[in-house]
C-alpha cells in the first residue's frame, strides 16, 4: 500500500492517433536528451518542413541542411564528451531508459495489432528504473 501512495498508477484513455502523438513526442524528446540531434529522427520537423516547402524537394533539403548545421553547433556545446554524431544508448541513464520504455511499448503494441514488420515488432529491451508500462486496447 505504501508504494501505491508514493508512486500511484494512472490510466490514460486516448485514441490511436493520440497514442501515436504521445509516442512520437516522447521518442523525439528522449532522442534529443540522449544526444541524437540529427534531423533523421525528427519526424515532426520533417513533416513541418515538407508542408512549409509545399513539396519543393530542393527547398526542403536546403532548409533541412541549414537547420542541421545549427543543430551540429548546439550538439558540440551540449555533448562535448561524445564523438561526432554519437549519442548515449537507450539505457544510458534512467531518464533515457524510462522514456524508451514508454514510447517503445506503445509502438510495440501498435506493431503487434497492425502486423507491422519493423523494429517495433520486438518488445522493448529492459531499461530505466520505473518498470514496464501497460498499453491495452479497450473493447467497447
Amino acid at each position: 500500500m505504501k508504494n501505491e501512495m508514493e508512486n500511484p498508477t494512472y490510466c490514460l484513455y486516448c485514441n490511436e492517433k493520440q497514442l501515436l502523438i504521445i509516442s512520437k513526442c516522447i521518442e523525439a524528446w528522449s532522442r534529443r536528451y540522449a544526444g541524437q540531434l540529427d534531423l533523421i529522427y525528427d519526424t515532426a520537423l520533417q513533416e513541418r518542413l515538407h508542408v512549409r516547402t509545399y513539396g519543393d524537394t530542393q527547398l526542403y533539403c536546403s532548409l533541412r541542411d541549414e537547420i542541421q548545421k545549427h543543430l551540429n553547433v548546439i550538439y558540440y556545446l551540449l555533448f562535448p564528451e561524445l564523438y561526432p554524431n554519437g549519442a548515449y544508448s537507450y539505457n544510458a541513464d534512467n531518464t533515457v531508459g524510462n522514456a524508451y520504455q514508454i514510447y517503445r511499448t506503445i509502438l510495440h503494441k501498435l506493431a503487434i495489432e497492425h502486423n507491422w514488420d519493423n523494429v517495433y515488432s520486438s518488445p522493448p529491451l529492459p531499461s530505466g528504473n520505473l518498470g514496464k508500462v501497460l498499453v491495452e486496447r479497450l473493447c467497447i
